[in-house]
């Protein structure tokens, strides 16, 4: 590996690192007013309804399955915005994809 390629992979690790690091740091000891707390808590929930929205609509053009993904879909988006959890989206998509995909 040329040295040239090197340098350039280590400075587009280190901005990398920056754009994500600099706000963590910047901001993980302020406290907001409740109304910037209450809007900043949905972030996560909209993060992976977006991944979920974006993966779906590519896959849903070549799937015969359309109606077991979407199924999974509708209720991962219902579990999301109730529980922001992760954990309990990606485990309720699966597991009524899976019943779907078994019953239907």
């Amino acid at each position: 590996m040329s040295s040239h390629l090197l340098t350039v992979i280590m400075i587009c690790s280190l901005v990398s690192f920056l754009l994500r690091a600099v706000p963590i740091l910047t901001l993980a000891n302020r406290n907001f007013p409740p109304l910037v707390q209450n809007w900043l808590s949905f972030i996560p929930s909209t993060i992976i309804a977006a991944i979920i929205a974006s993966e779906v609509s590519h896959h849903l053009q070549n799937r015969t399955d359309a109606l077991t993904m979407v199924s999974a879909t509708i209720i991962s988006f219902i579990v999301c915005f109730i529980s922001r959890s992760l954990f309990l989206t990606v485990i309720a998509g699966m597991g009524i994809y899976l019943a779907a995909w078994y019953f239907l």
